[in-house]
């Protein structure tokens, strides 16, 4: 007859604590994505304004939102990668943001403290 304590210490054996963190990294994962594809709008800023967000989605939200309040957001965040934006700036929505001082003034700051940490920038 098996004992609560013998139960408890097989289920502890066979599962191990890399196991749990892959499968707890997976739902996060999958539920970043599931709001980052929310039909609502104010779903989506708050997954574009995240600090945690990983830069793959904020890329599929730069590159496939439609939305002007979204868009903004992500252009805003740091974590959205320069090379997203490049290919942004190709769409034709991206005219609507030439004019927004605030936008400018946050990627130029980005794009000044990148070439501060390149070390192979080269003077001429």
């Amino acid at each position: 007859m098996a004992t609560l304590e013998s139960t408890i210490k097989k289920k502890l054996k066979s599962t191990t604590s890399k196991e749990n963190v892959k499968f707890y990294t997976e739902q996060r994962k999958q539920f970043i994505e599931e709001m980052a594809s929310s039909p609502e709008t104010v779903t989506r800023i708050q997954v574009a304004a995240s600090s945690n967000v990983p830069a793959y989605i904020l890329r599929k939200l730069l590159l496939s939102d439609e939305d002007v309040d979204v868009l903004r957001t992500v252009l805003m965040n740091p974590r959205t990668p320069m090379n997203a934006i490049e290919k942004f700036l190709t769409k034709s929505i991206a005219q609507q943001f030439n004019d927004d001082e605030e936008i400018v003034a946050c990627l130029q700051s980005r794009i000044c403290a990148n070439m501060e940490k390149n070390p192979f920038e080269e003077d001429e």
